[in-house]
């Protein structure tokens, strides 16, 4: 059969790579002519890829499978894709002998056998329209995306899922939604190698329960009960498996509790009152995220949004001006999701943006509302505006007076936080906001990716290591003493990094290379300007002044904290009339001990004391977190579980006035 169609052929390069040419070469030799290769390639093989004409070439900076192919996908211009792994191949005519069989058949999918196949062989020679879902039946049946030939258009609007393994149980449910026919050739036509890896086995397993419980809401919303049931019973199986299976993995308990989750919200999926959040049509959440110099953290701050159930969003990402890597991150997630909208613009045209806004719902981290610049929509007067806060401690001193006063729902980290903002509202008799207890999600990822860094590392630090992490503020500790403390440090034996601000790396790049030049010939001191390092879980102590990161450090690693009294950085100058001392003051000595600012010379006794007692601050820091932080460990759910809720009171609110 002459071709008529062009196949775009993806590559994917994940693992360590043997097979790369024989690879290649096995798609060159294909008979079909109209084809195109694209290399996704997350790791470094663009040396051995120069050799070949006629390749895309796309070089995946981020170790997220996922991502790579919504990379490919969106860069392809094929009306087939063939989907392969670096280190498989093809036979001979694979290609042809796919395409007549899918043009032959007006299919949507053509699956043809591989070797290296160790299940069963349980596929039908044909799957029409009411019998595809028999595919999901069995976790081990369409279970990648090699060895078959998929129309392009069946990919259209469907993401895979950042971050998360087994992306394509994620997505196969909804391809399977937009096809008609499925056919399968008993022939074995691709070459298939065990990618997985065994270090791998528990977040896999998780991710797989995770996946699953995605297909079971889809069946539940879509009305399939047969498959419901057979989707229920995996999982439920597969939860009962994961959870015993992994008793001498260093997590246990925090990975049991996520599996019980997933294994409690099945249940909750198929009761009769429930909901699919993707019955969602008419309404959707505005989520507003200014960017500024975040290119360490901004990538999980986009996932943590992008991966919530509640697909009827928009993601407002607003740079004003990053020096970092920040804009090209926001980019490249704007490309591959639709969803998803990037903003390089001056605080004139943010002021307009707002005013224009039309959404049920805007989450905003940025303060002041309708107090300064920001304004509320002037073409919607029903807007719900939640506020998202930066930190952990006061919102009163740090904050401007009435900062929080225009919004209807304020997300509180902890305790304190709800105790200062009841005690405003009852002083300044203002109307009372709906005070969600969420917690926050930034030290939930910070203790996970300590615990990773943990098991990773287990060998202790061979002189301790100290960090000094200054706040940007007037009077802060790189002003006015940072060389006083570090030589007043060198008279002991440590390491001491540096590791000044973003701000301070912006716009005092001139200080910062007079730091470096002081002490580059003492290898002890490091001034560190690159914020991707694991500096902070590497070190055994912070030295800081008022800076949020000093508590989200303790926070997370449970390590001491000494404090520099530089001068107090008071936003709010009635912050007092409410009676609440702020955490930021009761704080420092609870987690660490102070000193001020003609104290330095005893920086080094302070600090030998602070690593004497580590343990010690390790069970008092514990305790603080456990009674004073809301919902450690599972605040992005409370949160998005929250703003869903309100999209749902929206659409009954409007369901009643119809």
């Amino acid at each position: 059969m002459k071709s008529c169609d062009k196949i775009s052929i993806i590559i994917l390069i994940t693992n360590q790579i043997n097979e790369l040419d024989n690879c290649i070469n096995s798609i060159l030799k294909q008979d079909y002519k109209d084809k195109e290769i694209i290399v996704l390639d997350l790791l470094e093989y663009e040396e051995i890829l120069n050799k070949y004409d006629n390749i895309k070439y796309f070089k995946i900076d981020k170790n997220d499978i996922s991502y790579a192919l919504n990379v490919g996908i969106n860069n392809c211009n094929g009306n087939y894709l063939l989907f392969i792994n670096g280190n498989d191949y093809l036979e001979d005519q694979m290609i042809d002998i796919l395409y007549n069989q899918i043009i032959n058949d007006k299919s949507d999918i053509v699956i043809c056998d591989y070797h290296g196949r160790l299940e069963d062989n349980n596929y039908k020679n044909e799957y029409l329209d009411n019998e595809k879902y028999e595919l999901l039946n069995d976790i081990k049946i369409i279970n990648h995306l090699y060895s078959r030939l998929f129309k392009k258009s069946l990919f259209d609007n469907i993401y895979f899922p950042f971050g998360l393994n087994y992306e394509d149980k994620y997505i196969f449910h909804q391809i399977l939604n937009n096809v008609h026919k499925i056919t399968y050739i008993d022939k074995k036509l691709y070459y298939y190698t065990n990618h997985n890896k065994k270090e791998e086995l528990l977040k896999n397993d998780y991710h797989l329960c995770l996946a699953l419980l995605k297909r079971l809401e889809f069946f539940n919303k879509n009305n399939l009960n047969e498959y419901q049931n057979i989707t229920y019973n995996l999982l439920k199986d597969k939860c009962y498996e994961s959870i015993n299976n992994h008793k001498n993995y260093i997590d246990y308990d925090k990975y049991v509790n996520e599996i019980k989750y997933i294994d409690n919200m099945k249940d909750y999926i198929i009761n009769k009152d429930y909901k699919s959040i993707d019955e969602i049509k008419d309404i959707k959440v505005s989520i507003i995220v200014p960017v500024y110099n975040v290119e360490e953290y901004i990538r999980k701050t986009i996932e943590s949004i992008i991966n919530q159930s509640l697909k009827e969003i928009e993601l407002i990402l607003i740079d004003d001006g990053s020096i970092d890597n920040s804009k090209e991150i926001i980019k490249e997630y704007a490309y591959i999701d639709k969803r998803i909208k990037a903003y390089f613009i001056s605080e004139n045209k943010l002021i307009t943006l707002m005013m224009k806004m039309d959404a049920d719902n805007v989450v905003m981290t940025m303060p002041d509302l309708e107090n300064m610049q920001i304004k509320k929509s002037y073409v919607r007067k029903d807007v719900n505006y939640i506020y998202v806060p930066h930190g952990m401690t006061s919102l009163n001193m740090v904050m401007r007076k009435g900062s929080m006063d225009n919004y209807n729902s304020i997300f509180v980290a902890s305790t304190y936080q709800k105790e200062e903002i009841k005690k405003t509202e009852e002083v300044y008799n203002l109307p009372k906001k709906e005070l969600v207890e969420a917690g926050y999600p930034l030290l939930d990822d910070m203790i996970r990716d300590y615990d990773s860094y943990l098991e990773n590392n287990n060998e202790k630090n061979k002189i301790p290591e100290i960090i000094i992490a200054p706040s940007w503020q007037k009077d802060n500790i790189v002003d006015i003493c940072v060389e006083e403390i570090v030589d007043n440090l060198l008279v002991g034996n440590y390491k001491i990094i540096v590791r000044p601000h973003p701000q301070h790396v912006k716009h005092m790049p001139q200080k910062m290379q007079q730091l470096k030049e002081r002490y580059e010939n003492n290898k002890n001191v490091i001034i560190q300007t690159d914020f991707t390092s694991s500096s902070v879980f590497e070190s055994d102590l912070m030295i800081s002044d008022w800076s949020g990161i000093a508590y989200e450090y303790a926070f997370a690693t449970k390590k001491p904290v000494l404090f520099i009294n530089t001068p107090m950085k008071v936003m709010n100058p009635e912050y007092e009339k409410i009676e609440i001392v702020p955490i930021n003051i009761t704080l420092r000595e609870t987690i660490g001990a102070a000193l001020e600012l003609d104290e330095l010379s005893k920086i080094k006794e302070k600090t030998d004391y602070l690593l004497k007692n580590a343990k010690k601050y390790k069970k008092t820091i514990s305790d603080f977190v456990d009674n004073n932080i809301y919902n450690v460990g599972t605040s992005s759910d409370i949160c998005g579980r929250y703003i869903v809720g309100q999209v749902f009171k929206q659409i009954e609110k409007r369901r009643n006035q119809n």
